[in-house]
């Protein structure tokens, strides 16, 4: 399960407004918990943040007034308690269900709050915090996802996971971002093209053992083929352009990817490897 995160520079400065409407929202929802305590005690545990005692503890004025680091990390322990607490009443059905229930009804009202305010976070079925870009990025995360079930694909799947985690970590690493999802790339392409003449995988393997690969594979359409040599031609640019923030800076000197680059790079890494896991299904025996 990946863990609560927080960057308060995700939240453009334009969207400082929303914030403020997204922590009032989320305070005045969890102070209608009943198990406040226990919510607290977790919260306090995992995060080293105070909730404020207003008469009492106040989830409302702890999710309006904490560091926006530890109100990310608040939304994925609220829900963590009362399942948690769920598990513990497992001798009384009723009492279970209806913690689970409310935990559900958290969860997808965050979600709601979230994309209503237009923030740069999204929760996933764990109601775990993570950096979202667009509809777009999600997608391909899912997607490229969905296609490494397969044990073949163990290891590219670790790598891919680790990419988009590093985005979604505490402290955002572009770079770790980079180096995984080449990473993944040179693993999928490995499956391929590893066995076929090649030892090892790099630009000038690309070009040497992908490249008529991919033309076979198209070989009925000389359009298609003619096409996907520039596809091919790219993912050497590519592989050359993550190089970069691999191993292509100076002694000692480690440039930061800018967050943007690294998304892009995310995003086209995760449409090449389901273009090798396509190419190497119609390889594969009917």
């Amino acid at each position: 399960m990946s863990q609560p995160f927080s960057r308060a520079y995700c939240i453009p400065e334009a969207a400082q407004e929303d914030s403020s409407r997204m922590r009032h929202r989320l305070g005045r929802f969890a102070s209608d918990f009943k198990e406040t305590h226990v919510i607290v005690a977790r919260i306090e545990r995992e995060t080293g943040a105070r909730v404020p005692v207003i008469g009492g503890y106040s989830l409302d004025s702890f999710f309006r007034k904490a560091a926006l680091r530890d109100v990310l990390d608040g939304i994925t322990h609220v829900y963590q308690a009362l399942l948690q607490e769920a598990d513990k009443r497992g001798r009384y059905p009723s009492d279970a269900y209806t913690l689970r229930q409310a935990a559900r009804e958290w969860r997808d009202f965050v979600a709601r709050v979230l994309a209503e305010e237009h923030t740069t976070y999204e929760v996933d079925s764990d109601c775990n915090v993570r950096y979202a870009v667009d509809e777009a990025y999600a997608l391909n995360r899912k997607a490229t996802l969905n296609g490494l079930d397969a044990a073949r694909w163990a290891s590219v799947k670790g790598e891919f996971e680790r990419a988009f985690d590093a985005m979604d970590g505490t402290e955002q690493d572009t770079n770790a971002a980079i180096r995984a999802i080449a990473a993944a790339v040179v693993e999928a392409c490995g499956k391929i093209v590893i066995g076929n003449g090649a030892s090892r995988f790099g630009s000038s393997e690309i070009q040497k053992y992908l490249s008529p690969l991919v033309r076979a594979m198209y070989a009925s359409d000389n359009v298609a083929a003619d096409a996907s040599q520039q596809i091919v031609g790219s993912l050497s640019d590519w592989t050359n352009a993550t190089h970069q923030y691999r191993h292509g800076q100076g002694v000692g000197v480690e440039v930061t990817a800018p967050v943007s680059l690294a998304v892009q790079m995310l995003t086209s890494g995760a449409a090449f490897i389901r273009w090798m896991i396509e190419i190497d299904t119609a390889r594969q025996p009917a």
